[in-house]
């Protein structure tokens, strides 16, 4: 399907949630603030296929991509595809979305929520992009301690110290030195140092996902 499509589809679905606008393939729930909690429409090689997902993602954690880590795949039926030719489709994406998406969505509906919902993904988890924002988090809500921690957490998922390992990507690299920046600026900054930071970053996270349309920003 194409954006167009997905965008007409999400329009059709508007009145089921409470507050939400469309904005190309999203349903985003406004005012989006610090998270954007949106369903998201996903192509897939068949034309007439799609995927949909119900995630949420901290907009102060740095990222030039959407991606799903913090999602949910809303199935039709059991199945992960939809199809754009179903002639009940807009009904039964309708209850799917009410009875799966929303509950997820609500969970991360408040900052508390979005730290509680990050310790349950890094319990037993290896994501280093869980440890990541959960580092975020605990800084925007001031428990610098908490953050501390998670960051030394994230260094032991990464262990980047054998460098030469198979697998070694670019981005655990580039994911360490942030960890190491962000740790040097807990350790001497002042909370209000720490806020700018990280609503600068979630300015640019706006910017780079192409989000201003939705988003209160300056």
């Amino acid at each position: 399907m194409t954006t167009k499509q997905f965008v007409a589809l999400g329009r059709q679905l508007l009145p089921i949630f409470p507050s939400a606008v469309v904005h190309g393939p999203l349903i985003a729930i406004v005012p989006v603030g610090q998270i954007l909690r949106a369903v998201c429409f996903d192509r897939t090689s068949d034309k007439t296929e799609f995927c949909v997902w119900a995630f949420w993602f901290p907009l102060y954690v740095p990222t030039e991509h959407i991606y799903f880590n913090f999602g949910k795949s809303i199935r039709n039926k059991g199945s992960e595809y939809w199809r754009s030719e179903s002639p009940h489709l807009v009904d039964e994406l309708a209850s799917a979305i009410r009875s799966e998406a929303f509950p997820f969505l609500e969970k991360a509906s408040t900052p508390q929520g979005v730290i509680d919902e990050l310790r349950y993904k890094v319990v037993d988890g290896q994501n280093p992009h869980s440890y990541n924002a959960l580092v975020h988090a605990l800084a925007k809500e001031g428990d610098i301690s908490g953050a501390l921690q998670t960051i030394d957490e994230l260094m032991e998922r990464l262990d980047l110290s054998r460098r030469n390992r198979p697998g070694l990507t670019e981005w655990q690299v580039e994911l360490e030195a942030k960890a190491k920046s962000l740790k040097e600026k807990l350790l001497v900054g002042k909370q209000s140092e720490i806020d700018a930071l990280l609503e600068s970053q979630r300015l640019g996270t706006i910017r780079a996902l192409g989000l201003e349309p939705i988003c209160d920003i300056p």
